[in-house]
């Protein structure tokens, strides 16, 4: 027997709200992250395929949701490959002081030393530029050559931007550049000079960039899901790349990929993260431990650079992010509790957002988001607390948020509060109707009458809102065989965009548990 897609998520809310179990190393439940993946993708349309993974001392966990590519039937899962992007750059950090460790290189040798003898490289008052000042983007190198920004250049390789730019490419710009700066005095972020330190350690090693990062990195973590070059049956497991509106898009591709070139799973970043934190026995471990450790203010205030790695010392987060043509990415574990958390999504939009909520970085948007997903699973008192946060945060921007604790009020068993406290503060015309009606102003009637009036939304999205907020109220009146209907009545409108749809699904789920129809 099948299950609609309505009666399985039914079920699900349920059984999560049961279990309410707490993750490993984030303080969102299992559930919530579950439904938090789901409403960014079916709801939010904030991406096509997502795949979040957790470790601590307890273990590890994956959490997946959405398809390998648009209007596919195959899902992403832990083992998925995705583009990583600028996480490649901790890779090639890694590389550095493992080279270091093996006494190969010197933090403070020059690039010079490595280059070819015709490549002529910047210098600024005779100082020159170091390894070290490549890993922590204090070169003066910009971001990008000034080649790659050109119109020709950007209309032959719009698909692919860092395919057409080789070896030669680079060792024409470093001969002909001009620093502007002092070099190792000023944080400046480069793909650029990511590129360069990975091509100067493939020379140093005597192999490519991708043969150090399987050798060094990927064979002692059993990484075997980690390249640059896709085999046949790592190709069969790759998402689709999609752009902010769904659509595939041409995967990218380099030949300096020590800035952006690897693929990889959450299950092997999963690996590379356990080392990281010294959870999972590493040769790597020790090496690892010095990339963290700061060395150079950033353009963010309270974030400082490692060899490669973001640091926030108050908080104590080392994270990265990436981000390629149709995917992005976000790494990052915590030095104290020594917890970590990987994202990966195979579409352009980003998720640093979905990272730092796992990592306890709550801003007033994650604050809202976690409210949704926890009034959706029925904890009520979650969700308001989460409200109000985002209200404290937003004061002039929470117009729905002061509506869905109105509504959470009374199931908490606390008077409602009146119209001229709370609900007037709304601002749209749409909301201040709606916050009119849960405070007895208007009868359902003259409700449903002006939501035949455009008024901020759209006729239809009024419709469906004012069917769901008259369920909401049949329901706090004990009537619950006609806030089954107005809730029913909601969904057949299929406004899947908007949180109350999600509320409704919730709804209906738990009225028929509790009285089956």
């Amino acid at each position: 027997m099948m299950l609609t897609k309505t009666a399985a998520f039914a079920f699900a809310v349920l059984l999560a709200s049961a279990l309410g179990i707490p993750t490993l190393a984030s303080s969102l439940t299992d559930a919530e992250i579950s439904t938090m993946l789901r409403e960014r993708i079916d709801q939010d349309s904030m991406g096509v395929g997502i795949v979040v993974g957790i470790v601590d001392g307890h273990g590890s966990k994956v959490f997946s949701y959405g398809k390998m590519k648009a209007g596919g039937d195959a899902n992403v899962n832990g083992d998925t490959l995705f583009e990583i992007g600028s996480i490649t750059k901790v890779f090639t950090t890694l590389l550095l002081q493992d080279m270091v460790e093996h006494g190969e290189v010197k933090l403070d040798d020059s690039i010079g030393k490595f280059l070819p003898a015709h490549v002529k490289t910047p210098s600024y008052n005779r100082r020159e530029i170091t390894l070290v000042d490549l890993a922590t983007h204090t070169s003066g190198l910009p971001r990008l050559p000034a080649s790659m920004c050109t119109f020709s250049y950007i209309l032959w390789h719009h698909n692919d931007p860092y395919a057409g730019f080789g070896k030669k490419d680079l060792y024409r710009f470093l001969s002909s550049y001009k620093l502007k700066e002092q070099i190792g005095t000023k944080f400046e972020y480069s793909n650029l000079g990511m590129e360069l330190l990975g091509h100067v350690l493939s020379l140093k090693g005597g192999t490519n960039y991708e043969s150090l990062v399987l050798l060094r990195i990927c064979e002692p973590l059993k990484m075997n899901s980690t390249c640059v070059t896709l085999s046949p049956e790592l190709k069969s497991r790759l998402a689709t790349g999609h752009d902010e509106g769904g659509k595939p898009v041409h995967n990218w591709s380099s030949p300096l990929p020590g800035d952006g070139g690897i693929n990889s799973s959450v299950n092997d970043l999963l690996k590379l993260l356990s080392a990281e934190m010294g959870l999972a026995p590493s040769s790597l471990s020790e090496t690892m431990s010095k990339t963290q450790v700061s060395r150079h203010e950033t353009d963010t205030s309270g974030q400082q650079v490692g060899l490669g790695w973001a640091i926030q010392p108050k908080s104590s987060l080392v994270w990265h992010n990436g981000g390629t043509g149709g995917y992005r990415s976000w790494i990052g574990f915590n030095k104290k509790t020594r917890s970590g958390m990987v994202v990966l999504s195979n579409s352009e939009i980003a998720v640093d957002d979905l990272g730092a909520m796992l990592a306890g970085h709550m801003n007033a948007d994650a604050f809202s988001r976690r409210g949704v997903a926890r009034e959706v699973l029925g904890d009520f008192s979650g969700a308001l607390s989460d409200y109000d946060k985002f209200i404290e945060l937003k004061p002039g921007d929470s117009d729905y948020e002061r509506l869905y604790r109105q509504t959470l009020l009374w199931r908490l068993g606390r008077p409602p509060e009146d119209l001229s406290k709370s609900l007037t503060r709304c601002r749209l015309g749409w909301t201040k109707t709606v916050a009119r009606f849960l405070a007895g102003e208007l009868d359902e009637k003259s409700f449903l009458q002006a939501a035949k009036k455009r008024d901020g939304e759209t006729v239809s999205e009024q419709k469906a809102l004012a069917f769901y907020y008259i369920g909401v109220m049949r329901l706090s009146k004990g009537d619950t065989g006609g806030a089954r209907d107005w809730f029913q009545k909601c969904l057949a409108a299929g406004l899947k965009g908007d949180d109350e749809y999600q509320f409704a699904v919730a709804e209906l789920a738990r009225l028929n548990a509790a009285s089956p129809p």
